[in-house]
């Protein structure tokens, strides 16, 4: 656990290149490509808090549906 959060905190520290006086801000790919962040944001982000998905002006009338992705379920939302 702890070497696992230790390369955790390794990758995320250079995740993110800054140098604004040359104008070059850049997020590097490993951030999201790496599987143990990716977990960590599902459990954390995705399935342990409220997530905003729509608003009601996106689904007018009964009947009326769209579907979307979020975390790694596919939503449908459907007017009532």
């Amino acid at each position: 656990m702890t070497e696992t959060l230790s390369r955790l905190h390794e990758v995320l520290d250079g995740a993110v290149e800054d140098d604004r006086a040359e104008g070059i801000i850049l997020a590097k790919r490993e951030i999201f490509t790496d599987a143990e962040i990716f977990e960590l944001e599902m459990k954390h982000i995705f399935e342990g808090n409220w997530v905003y998905l729509a608003h009601d002006s996106q689904i007018p009338n009964v009947g009326d549906y769209f579907t979307t992705y979020i975390g790694r379920q596919p939503i449908v939302i459907s007017g009532t």
